[in-house]
């Protein structure tokens, strides 16, 4: 990677990296903490403000995004701040604290990679860790997977491969059996017909007398 970097400082190629702040800037505990907040209570500012201060004062350029309005206003804010806000002493400090600080999950030892990107000139920047970044280099390097890989694909770590749901046991609703009408529900019917019709003829010999 080097090599690549140095050719492009000498043709005067642009090179542009990505590397997440949050790692960096939100380790529980983490060396960064100090520098940052003892800059935002100088300045009266957010440490999410102080590390684009930061990177500002890099040359880096910041890439943001966000859903939530108040923090979109938190982030517009520093446009309104001198890029001169941080002094080279608290510059220096974020550097050192960031480049001592524990990579955000494995990868290879922070000890290995302290800098990415290191000149003589005023728009060089220090992003560290990055650990996307130094991951993807470590890969290139890797011996190719056998042919049968596919086969065994660690789920947890492997983006294009969903866990299957947890499957539940179903059970099966049958509907009621029904049994043949007995003897005993015959004649009832059938004596339930003969009083309604005997009802009927009773009701008929009745009226006919009246209207006779």
């Amino acid at each position: 990677m080097k090599p690549i970097i140095d050719y492009c400082q000498e043709n005067g190629i642009v090179v542009e990296a990505y590397s997440s702040l949050a790692p960096i800037t939100t380790y529980p505990g983490g060396p960064v903490d100090i520098p940052i907040t003892a800059a935002a209570l100088r300045l009266g500012i957010t440490p999410t403000q102080v590390i684009f201060l930061w990177v500002r004062a890099k040359g880096a350029v910041i890439v943001t995004t966000t859903s939530n309005k108040e923090r979109m206003k938190e982030y517009l804010a520093v446009n309104d701040l001198p890029p001169t806000s941080l002094t080279h002493e608290e510059i220096a400090a974020i550097d050192h604290a960031g480049a001592n600080g524990p990579p955000p999950g494995p990868g290879p030892s922070q000890s290995e990679f302290t800098s990415f990107l290191s000149s003589s000139s005023s728009s060089s920047f220090h992003l560290s860790p990055l650990s996307r970044i130094l991951s993807s280099l470590s890969s290139w390097s890797s011996p190719s997977p056998p042919k049968d890989a596919s086969l065994d694909v660690d789920l947890e770590k492997s983006p294009l491969v969903l866990p299957l749901p947890p499957s539940y046991p179903t059970t099966t609703q049958t509907p009621p059996m029904r049994h043949p009408p007995t003897k005993i529900t015959l004649v009832g019917v059938i004596t339930i017909l003969l009083l309604s019709i005997t009802s009927i003829l009773g009701i008929v010999l009745v009226l006919g007398g009246l209207l006779c």
